[in-house]
């Protein structure tokens, strides 16, 4: 069914309304109407048709208003309609107000993913249906079969309206998340050549992002050995082969690209895929054609994104010279980069020619963050905390940080005072790392699993987020529920880099379950995961040695 405004979809119900006497029915049917109630009326008037359902959904809709917003009652009365009419917009744009909450959303995803599974074409309806089932913190079996009925349902996707092939790709990108978790990457790779050979979409460079981020992410998680007896190259190098070159592709097109709009949509795509020294490259781009502060300031944000630190050096001098208003920016440039390079030295010796301040300050406690002087920073942080209230997100960002390798619960509910006085406690980030450091000192759980749930209800793929709530759960000696998302969480990793402390946790889990030779697999692999800078492996060593010994 073709999506409609909604005043032409109310239009278009209450003209069923006002010509239902002059229409044709059956005979008889009229008459038995007369002596039915509502909703039994309208179908005896409109047997099978769908003038009969959408008279239902108006019916419902109408209805709705005479309850409050949240109600229970209205609630259903509004899933009435979009059972009844599944491109109404007005009572899902409601209901989605009306199910902010995870509880809600728990309560009713269920029903409106039935709902969709219906009605599998109304592509609208199906993305909805995804987005409350998420907001609910699960997303399993029921919503990926939902997933594959409304790819299926779509014979021609980029015959689509533009509104609805885009979210054709939505879940196109939905199944690519089911096959990246069964690590299922010769059906991935099918549903990739399928959309990237249809020359037909015009979002090309959608469908080359989406590729891309598999290809690194298959070649992040495959094995780096030759095949057949050395002869063939390992599905390693493969799948960074096939990520190179739709890096190179993307390259080449942009010659196609003449406006600036065009070139922000691909910078942004470089920087989602990873491609910072593209990223750069557009960037250069832009501020020749739009020379002012932002663009060049965008610049270097991309330089230090790259490590270009050499570059982002010589873009501040730039920046400093060409708008003086902007000194002080380009001062923190000079730090950061000389900090992020390991210059710390230099970098002490440019913020000691700043006059004292509250900017030197800042800029003294990156340096000791950076430096991973901890009490340092903790010391300094209070003397200029005390002075000021900190406000700055990402100065409690580092507080965080601090409070956790210090161990240092007072640290922690100052941030946690800090957060709560400029509204961000409950953004998802710091809600994740609240509550996640809170269950790593044993303090204040209840509330750390709160703010877990908020950070997982937005994103319940993420396996940062998921292995914080398995921990917080495992503080708290729900073992089986740990032990489910803990392996959600290792399904859902994005990058083997993360997999150290994820496996670590997974085998304190198992042991705490009693299953010794299923920890002692996991503290194995996180031993031999890439660097994680978040994982101790002196602990997880000895953790090894203590079960090998009882095994012997």
């Amino acid at each position: 069914m073709r999506i409609v405004t909604e005043k032409a979809w109310l239009l278009m119900l209450t003209g069923i309304c006002c010509c239902s006497t002059i229409c044709a029915v059956p005979p008889g049917a009229a008459i038995a109407a007369d002596h039915l109630p509502a909703e039994e009326a309208a179908t005896a008037a409109f047997p099978g048709s769908e003038r009969g359902h959408k008279l239902l959904a108006l019916e419902s809709y109408l209805q709705s208003f005479r309850y409050p917003p949240n109600s229970e009652k209205r609630i259903e009365l509004l899933l009435n309609v979009l059972d009844q009419d599944p491109s109404a917009r007005m009572p899902r744009l409601m209901l989605g107000k009306a199910l902010l909450s995870r509880k809600q959303a728990e309560t009713y995803a269920p029903r409106l993913l039935l709902i969709a599974s219906k009605h599998a074409g109304s592509l609208e309806l199906v993305n909805f249906a995804l987005q409350v089932a998420r907001r609910s913190g699960k997303f399993e079996n029921a919503e990926y079969k939902l997933v594959n009925q409304a790819l299926r349902s779509v014979g021609d996707p980029a015959s689509l309206p533009d509104s609805e092939r885009y979210l054709y790709l939505r879940l196109a990108d939905e199944k690519l998340a089911e096959y990246k978790r069964e690590r299922n990457f010769e059906a991935a790779e099918q549903l990739l050549d399928g959309l990237l050979k249809n020359e037909r979409f015009p979002e090309q460079d959608l469908i080359r992002e989406s590729a891309g981020r598999f290809y690194r992410y298959a070649a992040d998680f495959s094995p780096s050995e030759r095949r057949f007896l050395g002869l063939l190259p390992s599905l390693r190098s493969v799948y960074q082969d096939k990520f190179d070159r739709i890096a190179a592709e993307l390259a080449e097109s942009e010659v196609k690209l003449q406006t600036v709009p065009e070139l922000r949509r691909r910078l942004a795509l470089y920087q989602r895929m990873g491609l910072f020294d593209d990223a750069m490259r557009i960037a250069r781009r832009i501020y020749v054609m739009q020379p002012n502060e932002s663009n060049l300031a965008q610049e270097v944000d991309c330089a230090m994104s790259a490590g270009r630190y050499d570059a982002a050096l010589v873009l501040a001098e730039e920046l400093r010279k060409k708008y003086p208003a902007l000194s002080r920016i380009a001062d923190m440039i000079v730090c950061r980069a000389l900090a992020d390079s390991g210059r710390i030295e230099e970098a002490v010796k440019f913020l000691d020619q700043l006059p004292p301040g509250k900017f030197r300050t800042e800029q003294e406690l990156y340096l000791y963050f950076q430096g991973r002087d901890y009490k340092k920073f903790r010391k300094a942080f209070l003397a200029y905390d005390h002075k000021t209230p900190c406000k700055s997100p990402e100065l409690l960002t580092f507080v965080l940080v601090a409070a956790e390798k210090l161990r240092d619960p007072s640290l922690l509910r100052l941030a946690v005072e800090r957060l709560k006085k400029i509204d961000r406690l409950e953004d998802p980030l710091f809600a994740n790392s609240v509550g996640y450091i809170s269950a790593e000192l044993n303090i204040d759980l209840p509330e750390a699993e709160r703010l877990i749930r908020l950070a997982v209800a937005v994103d319940s793929r993420n396996s940062a987020f998921l292995d914080s709530l398995a921990w917080v759960q495992f503080r708290r000696g729900n073992l089986k529920e740990a032990r489910k998302n803990i392996e959600l969480a290792l399904s859902c990793l994005e990058s083997p880099e993360d997999a150290g402390t994820i496996l670590f946790h997974a085998g304190e889990i198992a042991l705490a379950q009693g299953e010794p030779a299923a920890a002692l697999d996991y503290f194995r692999r996180a031993l031999a995961s890439p660097e994680d800078i978040e994982l101790d492996p002196e602990a997880v060593r000895a953790r090894i040695d203590e079960l090998e010994k009882t095994q012997q």
